[in-house]
This record gives structure tokens, C-alpha cells and sequence, in this order.
């Protein structure tokens, strides 16, 4: 997830400047951490977020996209 990143294109190269692994959570804490880990970064930073669980998957990176964040890419290992 990226820091409100209005209008850029993401570069795919960057690197993330933290990271949050919020796999033994549970929603509706999921996008809260995440939320609360994006409001110091300044705008364009790349966070790094670490889910599990059908919910927290599907749910983070709606909530974030609704609340103007780009969501640069979704893996699953």
C-alpha cells in the first residue's frame, strides 16, 4: 500500500519503508493497524502489510483503496 498517492504511477522497484505483519489478526483490527501504520508516512511511501484469512485479504486493500491509498500489488504465498 502506498500513502495517498493521488494521480502518480506506482514504480515497482521501490521498496517499502516499513513493514506490518498483521497475520494473527483478526477484522476489523487488520485495517486499523495498517491505517495507523500509513497516517506518519509521508506521501508516495511504500508500506508493506502481511495478511492471512479470506477477510483481511479481501477487506484491507478495499478499505485502503476507499480511503484514497493505491494498492501497488497482492501476493499470496
Amino acid at each position: 500500500m502506498t500513502q495517498k498517492r493521488q494521480g502518480q504511477a506506482a514504480i515497482e522497484n521501490e521498496r517499502p519503508v516499513a513493514s506490518l505483519d498483521l497475520r494473527r489478526e483478526v477484522c476489523p483490527m487488520t485495517y486499523v493497524r495498517a491505517k495507523l501504520a500509513l497516517e506518519p508516512l509521508e506521501q508516495g511511501a511504500l508500506l508493506e502489510v502481511w495478511l492471512s484469512g479470506d477477510e483481511p485479504v479481501r477487506g484491507v486493500p478495499s478499505s485502503a483503496r476507499e480511503e484514497g491509498h493505491e494498492v501497488v500489488s497482492l501476493a499470496q504465498s
